[in-house]
Formats: C-alpha cells, structure tokens, sequence
C-alpha cells in the first residue's frame, strides 16, 4: 500500500490527502508533495505481474537480472576464453613473435596456417598423455613415408626402371645412362612388397622396359632423357605428400618439446624459437639477419655475437674445445629426452 506521509517533506508542515489522490499542495510553503509506494510495496505488486510485457519494462527486472548479465559476460569474456587457450597451446599470439628484420626492415614471418598449426607445440594434462600423443604423430608420419615410397616403387615399374631389382647389368642399353654419377641407383625406392609381388613386379619392369625402349629407338630418343622427364612428372605430383611428411614432422618436433615442457625443462620454448626444426623466429628470421647485416659478422662467430649483445648468456650454451655452441640448435635434447621417456626411436 502506498505510504502517506503525514507532514510535508519540504518543510514539515502538517499536510491532510484527499481520496484518491496523488499529488497534494502544501498550504504553508507551496510545496507538492507526490504520494509514493514504498519499496516493499513496489516488490509486492512486481510479484503480483503476469503480464510479460509489464515484467519486461518493470524497472524491478533491471535491478533483479543485472548481477546475473554482468556474471555472465565475466564468465564469457575474452581474457577469460584466452586464459583457457594458454593452458592448450603455445604460443596463442603469433604476432607477439620477433619478426625477421633484414636490412633495417621488419618483415612478418612467412607462415600460412598449417605451418603455423605444425609448429605449435600442444599442451597434454601429464607427460604419459604427451608421450601418447607424439608416438602416435610418429605412426601416422611412418604411413605417409611408405605411402610415398611404394608410389616411387610403382612409378619404376611403370616407367622399366630395372634399376629398381638390380637387373641392370643383364641390359647393355643400361650400363650408359645420361648423368648417371649424378642419378646413382637412379631413385630406387626403400619399399618393399611381398615375395611373390616382387618377382611379378620384377618380370613387369623388364617387360614395360623394352616395350619403352624400342619405341623411343624409332624416335631416335634416348631412354634416359624420357625418364628423367617422367620422374619430374612424378615429383610434381608427389608434392602434396611431401608437404605433408614435412608439417607430420614439425609436429613431432613440437610434441618432443611438450614431453620436454612435462620434464620440467624451464627453457622449453627456446627450443622451438631457436631451432630449425621450431619456430625459428629467434633464429632464422631476427638475429641472425642482424648478425650478418653487422659489421662484426667476419670478426665473431654468431654464438660470440649473441653473448657480446647481451641476447643470450653463457648458461645457453655448450662450451667445447673453447668454442661456444648454442643448446637449442639444432635442438637434439628434445628428441633424445623424448625416445628415452617415450621408447621410441624417431
């Protein structure tokens, strides 16, 4: 019920309402004085609403919703989402990374997003997780390696290389082969098949051999010069594989160094920036360009430069017979921890 006051709230004097009404005139200061529900007479008709619309433009439903709006968008926020992406991966901002600078010119670094999701080093909830995880990248990249090899393998019967079985020495056209101190074992492949495959495979690549040979003879064609031709074909179309075995290895690169992280090596992340096989930010696109841009690139060594510029101390290097070698290039500590914690040899 709304709350008549008795006196007005200007000055205090003694103030008489009319039924009904909302607003009363003080007689001794000329005041109006507007008749008000009290809170709780506000909270008490807001329950009685069943009217969507009037719930809705009730100001009752700003103050009750707002603590919860402003939970959720703390809850949901992006400095919330990114603190939980930095417990996925690293590094979460590539742009945070030092660009090449060459010649007194910054230059982002040439990464599209497959080499960038190569090089990113995944993070495990424990070491056996990440072990888990790398040995089962280097299942995957021994499928794409043989893949490869049995396509070269195909590709040699196709084209009578009978190089391919070591049968060359029974064919007189073979022992003269274009630049073959150039071309030794003429690109044999490491596959190898069944028994029984083999020696089909084998009768095959003689057969499609003199087939071949005889026809580029009509043509006063040399049959060195039609395979080197084909085996360009065959790199060509090899490419998307190879570009795959490459990022598999990044990979396994990358999940070396998070069994490393799991080890408890501080220094995890220089092992991806100043290695070949990492990011390499550090090394391949930043420092090194200042190096050999410097006027003391014939005077020091690169590990000398480092030290001397305050970049790096002697704690990251290895000293052997009086030289300085960097730890984290090439970067062997990871793999070698990695095959012994994990038991694999890649």
């Amino acid at each position: 019920m709304p709350k008549v006051p008795e006196k007005c709230t200007r000055c205090g004097a003694p103030i008489s309402w009319e039924e009904g009404a909302s607003v009363v005139k003080c007689e001794f200061c000329g005041y109006k004085n507007n008749l008000k529900d009290d809170f709780l007479s506000l909270f008490k008709n807001y329950l009685k609403l069943r009217d969507p619309k009037k719930i809705i433009r009730n100001p009752f439903s700003l103050i009750l919703f707002l603590p919860v709006i402003f939970l959720f968008l703390i809850l949901n926020s992006p400095i919330q989402k990114k603190e939980v992406t930095k417990a996925e991966y690293w590094p979460t901002n590539w742009n945070k990374l030092k660009q090449r600078k060459f010649k007194g010119k910054k230059y982002p670094l040439d990464y599209d997003k497959s080499l960038k999701d190569s090089h990113t080093i995944k993070f495990k909830s424990d070491i056996g997780e990440a072990c888990k995880y790398r040995n089962s990248l280097i299942k995957e990249l021994n499928n794409f390696e043989l893949n490869l090899e049995k396509s070269k393998y195909e590709f040699n019967v196709r084209v009578g290389n009978v190089y391919q079985f070591g049968i060359e020495d029974y064919i007189s056209e073979m022992w003269n082969p274009k630049n073959i101190n150039q071309y030794p074992g003429l690109f044999k492949s490491s596959y190898n098949p069944s028994y029984s495959k083999y020696q089909f495979d084998k009768e095959k690549t003689l057969t499609n051999f003199n087939r071949i040979y005889n026809k580029l003879q009509e043509e006063g064609k040399f049959y060195w010069d039609f395979y080197l031709d084909a085996l360009n074909n065959w790199d060509e179309e090899s490419k998307e594989l190879n570009r795959i075995i490459d990022l598999h290895k990044n990979r396994i690169f990358a999940s070396n160094i998070e069994v490393l992280r799991q080890s408890g090596e501080k220094n995890w992340k220089l092992y991806s920036r100043w290695a070949i096989s990492g990011i390499s930010d550090l090394y391949s696109y930043y420092y090194f360009d200042r190096y050999r841009d410097s006027d003391e690139r014939d005077e020091i060594s690169f590990s000398d430069w480092l030290i001397k510029k305050n970049i790096l101390d002697k704690s990251h290097f290895d000293q052997i017979q009086g030289g300085y070698y960097l730890k984290y290039s090439p970067s062997i500590k990871p793999v070698i921890l990695s095959n012994k914690v994990c038991g694999t040899s890649k």
